[in-house]
């Protein structure tokens, strides 16, 4: 079988979504299945190397996805010379509609795999039914997280699989009390990138409550979103004066990025929003109490607070973020019950397992025979006039309002 997975940053950031793109491909290597990744370079013709390591068989595509007709002809073309069998696009709303329309008649098996929360999938599209509408589009339908199924229409859900991100057991735990460490570490795990993972509201709050915990430093691991972003991470360090602080070791390969955890004491994650971050879940993994905000979907479903962690009240709000850091530094004993709870993750996010289960959906969607997009004028998908619009419009980027930071004053 041959199968084309769409994420988005293979060649330029190391990140979640191209995590698991990557472990997908061994995956399915191991089931003698060929994998081909179309990624978007953002017009860097000279980012083509993957992030991460790929088995043989697979090959990667770099495209600068737009709005503009032909590069619908470029993705039709690229997905027609591959002669797939299934296609699987990993992200959000608007890159499902480009490859909707790039296989629409086709008769190629469409997935759509949604990796941030609902939330910010709709309210970020001008039009919120099109999300809705795309998913009518999709032979197969896949979450990441059980709650989201709820906001799929009641027609989709037979097609819809709920399958978590998988985790790789540590080979080391951590040490949450980290009684052998004359420093302890908050660790941050996430790209660079202030409108969503807020490595600005994290810097502030542990700023606020750096010289009640003289002993403790916050270690940024994470590529920057682009030049901008660290540029403005490296100022506010310098601003706040704590150079000797906060450390930032950029992207790590994985096994460094797992000593960095099992070297750590507390893992926080300050997202505005999120799907469900690998991130956390490997430092739940590693026995890693976490703080994250109470209101970020996707943060909150993996941060019970109270038993393997702390969620902040609100949303952004680096005060009530350091007070929840100041908590965890100033007592271990409940770092220590924390972190009991923390690891019980390994179990549920097994990767055998979870990666077993993206096997089966890959199978089961082989087996459609007549794709949804071929009975498009049959009156089988619903939104006749959303999905009729984006077909023909060439403004599928432009229709999306840019990222907006959930909750944040102005």
């Amino acid at each position: 079988m041959r199968i084309g997975l769409y994420c988005p940053a293979m060649t330029r950031l190391r990140g979640g979504i191209e995590r698991l793109a990557a472990d997908l491909a061994w995956a399915f290597d191991a089931q003698s299945w060929s994998t081909v990744i179309y990624t978007h370079n953002r017009g860097d013709t000279s980012a083509v190397t993957p992030v991460y390591e790929l088995p043989r068989g697979a090959n990667v595509v770099p495209l600068n996805f737009r709005d503009q007709s032909e590069f619908g002809l470029e993705l039709r073309g690229h997905i027609q010379s591959a002669r797939l069998d299934v296609v699987c696009v990993m992200d959000v709303v608007p890159a499902f509609w480009h490859f909707i329309r790039a296989v629409r008649d086709l008769n190629i098996p469409l997935v759509l795999s949604e990796h941030f929360a609902p939330s910010i999938s709709e309210t970020n599209f001008r039009d919120p039914r099109v999300r809705r509408a795309a998913f009518s589009c999709a032979d197969l339908i896949h979450l990441l997280v059980p709650s989201y199924a709820e906001t799929v229409d009641a027609e989709d859900r037979e097609r819809t699989h709920v399958i978590p991100n998988p985790v790789v057991p540590p080979v080391r735990r951590a040490d949450a009390v980290g009684r052998a460490c004359p420093r302890k570490r908050f660790i941050n795990v996430a790209r660079v990138h202030f409108a969503q993972k807020a490595q600005d509201v994290l810097v502030e709050a542990f700023n606020l409550i750096a010289p009640e915990i003289p002993d403790w430093d916050l270690v940024c691991v994470g590529n920057a979103h682009n030049a901008d972003e660290e540029r403005k991470f490296k100022e506010l360090i310098e601003r706040f004066g704590l150079s000797s602080r906060v450390i930032w070791k950029g992207g790590l390969e994985h096994n460094h990025l797992y000593d960095a955890l099992a070297d750590s004491q507390v893992f926080v994650l300050p997202s505005w929003f999120e799907g469900s971050p690998i991130s956390l879940a490997e430092g739940l993994a590693h026995g890693l109490p976490a703080i994250g905000f109470e209101k970020c979907e996707g943060t909150n479903q993996l941060i019970c607070g109270g038993a393997n962690g702390l969620l902040a009240p609100g949303l952004g709000d680096a005060r009530t973020l350091s007070r929840a850091m100041l908590q965890l530094a100033r007592y271990p004993r409940l770092r220590e019950e924390y972190s009991v709870n923390a690891e019980r993750i390994k179990e549920e996010r097994a990767k055998s397992r979870l990666l077993g289960q993206w096997v089966d959906l890959m199978t089961k969607a082989k087996e459609v025979t007549s794709s949804r997009l071929g009975q498009l004028g049959t009156g089988d998908l619903r939104y006749d006039d959303a999905i009729a619009a984006r077909l023909s419009s060439d403004k599928i980027l432009s229709d999306v309002k840019a990222i907006s930071v959930p909750g944040k004053a102005k």
